[in-house]
């Protein structure tokens, strides 16, 4: 008997289509929602800028700094020109203000739903004027930065000299945060503790020079804690040189701990302890 042959049949299998996958509904609303989503949160005049608030300025026009925000809020987004609130970078904004504004040290942003900013600005009080050596001169704030030229008088205001410091700028901290804060213990403690006036001070490596405005100078260490060096002066000009020696006088050096050493013109200097 001859071999038989077999014949095989195969049942080809129809792929579905994708219309009747039961995952192609989801998907497609998905796809609406979010496109929808996108439209209202992105494109929908709804939660364009449409007000920028400003406050704590009191220089600084507020139409200038509602330009500048202006400029850094338009966006292009594909084909569509964009303000839109949630796309806001706070950070940034932040960092052009006061880029373009020396004169502010601190900016808040806030968002104020469904379309208006909220920008809070605090500018910098000047304590002191900086100058490098005669002119130009800056208004110098407690954090040491100077953030504006100084264009006529300012009373009221003690000039600060500190020569050798290149390549600065406004915004720029000139003088650090500790020294100013023992610039302004000196200031003080000498005007209203010893009755001295300054004219001026000047730093000048690890030294500050108070020049006195009966031209007779003192020298603080600059890395020491002012109060001792003040109680010092204070007792040296109590039992050493009277108001009428003073006229006299040409230094006192309070930097060497408890030994104070001061000079009369025209005469070799002396210490007392």
């Amino acid at each position: 008997m001859g071999a038989r042959r077999i014949k095989r049949r195969y049942r080809i299998k129809r792929k579905r289509s994708i219309f009747h996958s039961r995952f192609f509904l989801p998907i497609i609303l998905f796809l609406i929602l979010f496109g929808g989503s996108c439209y209202l949160f992105i494109f929908s005049s709804y939660f364009q800028i449409r007000e920028i608030q400003i406050s704590g300025n009191k220089e600084i026009r507020t139409q200038d700094l509602q330009e500048l925000v202006e400029n850094k809020i338009n966006q292009k987004l594909l084909f569509y020109q964009i303000k839109n609130i949630f796309l806001v970078n706070s950070e940034d904004i932040k960092k052009t203000i006061t880029d373009g504004f020396p004169k502010i040290a601190e900016v808040n942003l806030k968002r104020k739903f469904p379309n208006s900013l909220i920008v809070e600005a605090k500018e910098r009080e000047p304590i002191f004027i900086w100058c490098k050596d005669s002119s130009p001169c800056f208004y110098l704030d407690k954090e040491g930065i100077i953030f504006e030229e100084v264009s006529g008088d300012s009373p009221g205001l003690l000039k600060i000299k500190s020569p050798g410091i290149e390549g600065f700028k406004l915004g720029s901290r000139i003088i650090e945060k500790e020294t100013m804060i023992i610039l302004e213990e000196i200031q003080s403690k000498l005007r209203d503790n010893l009755r001295i006036s300054i004219k001026e001070i000047s730093i000048s490596g690890g030294k500050i020079i108070v020049q006195t405005e009966k031209s007779w100078q003192i020298y603080f260490d600059l890395n020491e804690n002012p109060d001792q060096e003040i109680l010092n002066l204070s007792q040296v000009l109590e039992k050493e040189i009277s108001p009428e020696k003073r006229e006299s006088l040409e230094y006192i050096d309070l930097r060497f701990g408890n030994r104070v050493y001061y000079k009369f013109r025209g005469s070799g200097t002396q210490s007392i302890k």
